[in-house]
């Protein structure tokens, strides 16, 4: 039977251990996180990352890991060095856990239930974290006992053109509609197309930063429905930022990642599919051509099966559990406020300051600005300038906007008041330093 808090607690005072701190997190009213914090932690002790198999509580031994783990056999324990004290996390069980669960308490299953957090922007059914999910996404659903099934891709920037690159490489019938860079689709267009072309899956960038469009996505999954296609989105700098609504919605397959609405460093990718894109997958005639990202190898990876694939990356998933729990502690709707609060700020001094900006405010991205960069105004020179003196980076134009706009990403923790006063201040008082013009303003 796995110690309970309580039975953690008695054991530290018969050890007769003076506590700093103490703190209990719950996790779905089953485990608690427990966070430890005392002078008396031996910190030699986690040089190598302690497993709970000895018998001096002091040096944090005395769980079995037969009592508690956090991975099957073997639980680790880990000290925050950002704290002055040295500080222990571990996790408690607060019930019995059901038969065939163990793997309930890894890093990574805690991470995907603080995932869960986010079912109201819409992560549903599965998540999983892999290495970037739109890769293995076309490979994965596109099913071959059928000949001719298309694949439909609305483009309007580089990553909808990335897509169309993807399903082509995997042969797949690719239709494409395109609208100019820094415009959005209507609804009527996208209904227009699909019960057209007919095709299986319907593929968008929901925040295109290569031009600074937020597409409307509310209805269309109604016209996937009717049509009998799946719904994809590509919701990598949305999710954790901006309202995103993937049951509501009625979004079949959603991928994200982990650096910008979640702030956390690159490298793992949410990723979610519901029961009508599970039943595609399990209709396939064939193997799916590449072993590493096939998703039906991965559920059973993550599922209760625990069936071996590859060995995840631990600190990762660390990562974006506590990321996670910022936007928790702060309330999903107040991160969305936020986002749009400071993006609003910021478009309406750029503004004030006579910049123009590349995109309507009707489908304008609150995460990702794209500003024209004026005549005469040296944009490669500017850039290098704020990064160099300021430690500011915006980002050239991708793609045909190149040397067109510059690009300034507001969001997750990036996104703040400050930060935006300080851009304003800069492009007020540095911006003329590389025009033609004795004054910023155009």
């Amino acid at each position: 039977m796995s110690k309970s808090p309580q039975d953690v607690l008695s054991q530290i005072k018969d050890e007769g251990i003076e506590l700093i701190d103490l703190k209990f997190t719950d996790i779905h009213g089953k485990w608690q996180h427990l966070t430890l914090t005392s002078d008396m932690i031996e910190e030699d002790s986690f040089t190598e990352g302690l497993a709970f198999d000895g018998s001096s509580i002091r040096g944090w031994k005395a769980i079995n890991a037969s009592d508690m783990s956090m991975v099957p056999d073997a639980s680790t324990a880990w000290i925050d060095p950002f704290y002055k004290h040295k500080t222990l996390s571990m996790i408690c069980s607060i019930q019995e856990p059901r038969s065939g669960e163990p793997y309930d308490r890894c890093p990574r299953a805690l991470a995907q239930k603080a995932l869960k957090y986010l079912d109201s922007t819409g992560i549903a059914d599965t998540a999983f974290f892999g290495p970037e999910p739109e890769f293995f996404l076309f490979d994965d659903v596109r099913y071959d006992s059928k000949e001719g099934e298309k694949i439909l891709i609305a483009k309007k920037g580089y990553f909808g053109d990335r897509l169309v690159d993807m399903a082509t490489r995997y042969k797949a019938d690719v239709s494409v509609i395109e609208k100019p860079w820094g415009e959005s689709f209507s609804y009527e267009e996208i209904k227009y197309e699909i019960e057209t072309k007919k095709p299986a899956i319907f593929a968008i960038v929901h925040a295109e930063t290569s031009s600074g469009v937020l597409q409307p996505l509310d209805g269309i999954g109604d016209v996937c429905r009717k049509n009998n296609c799946l719904f994809l989105v590509d919701a990598v700098t949305s999710l954790g930022a901006l309202e995103l609504l993937i049951d509501e919605w009625k979004i079949d397959l959603a991928y994200s990642c982990s650096q910008k609405g979640l702030s956390c460093p690159p490298g793992l990718s949410p990723f979610t599919m519901n029961n009508r894109a599970e039943e595609k997958l399990s209709s396939r005639k064939t193997k799916v051509p590449n072993w590493y990202l096939d998703l039906s190898l991965l559920n059973k990876y993550w599922g209760s099966d625990r069936v071996y694939h590859h060995t995840a990356p631990v600190n990762m998933n660390f990562a974006i559990r506590e990321g996670l729990r910022l936007i928790a502690n702060e309330g999903l709707e107040n991160v969305w406020n936020r986002h749009n609060t400071n993006a609003k700020k910021l478009w309406n001094g750029l503004e004030s300051l006579g910049m123009e900006l590349h995109v309507s405010e009707d489908y304008r991205l609150p995460t990702l600005t794209t500003v024209k960069i004026p005549p005469a105004v040296d944009g490669d020179g500017f850039r290098n300038h704020l990064l160099r003196n300021f430690g500011i980076e915006i980002g050239n134009g991708l793609g045909e906007l190149s040397g067109k706009v510059w690009r300034i990403g507001l969001m997750g923790f990036n996104s703040s008041e400050e930060n935006v006063d300080r851009l304003l201040n800069l492009f007020d008082t540095e911006l003329k330093k590389y025009s033609i013009f004795e004054s910023s303003t155009f």
